[in-house]
């Protein structure tokens, strides 16, 4: 069974803010899936995230769409990933990107059906435009066993 939370934001500042009242409940070892089209929100979601985890964590977050990965050292590190240009698990293996599973908190924009057989707590977030600043994000996660 999960849970499941769902918020209405209206621009960027109250994403981040959902991104940094999640970021509490997350730990070392997760991997969140940010789902969402072009623009949706994905980043700005986990610059909420970072600016809750680490101090001056929010100036640090850039897309990660040309260099696939950003790390982002702290206590705990968060490993800030973009699939969006990797459509076969074999290539995330072939270029390395595994060698973070586990270690920290994997936050996975573009997250593609495989992230799904990683292992790790994976934490679902759809991110959906409604307008211009409109955004429906819906977060689950698996209960605890």
């Amino acid at each position: 069974m999960n849970r499941h939370l769902n918020f209405k934001t209206n621009g960027e500042q109250e994403t981040e803010a959902v991104g940094a009242g999640i970021a509490p409940l997350l730990k070392e070892g997760d991997i969140v899936c940010l789902g969402g089209d072009l623009g949706a929100g994905k980043t700005c979601f986990v610059r909420g995230v970072l600016s809750a985890l680490q101090e001056n964590g929010a100036d640090k977050v850039k897309s990660p769409t040309y260099a696939i990965l950003n790390i982002y050292n702290g206590n705990p590190n968060v490993y800030h990933y973009d699939f969006y240009r990797i459509d076969d698990v074999k290539d995330v293996y072939a270029l390395g990107l595994d060698d973070y599973w586990g270690r920290g908190i994997c936050m996975v924009e573009w997250p593609k059906n495989f992230c799904y057989s990683l292992p790790g707590r994976k934490i679902d977030v759809i991110i959906k435009r409604i307008s211009e600043l409109e955004r429906e994000i819906r977060i689950s996660w698996p209960d605890e066993q």
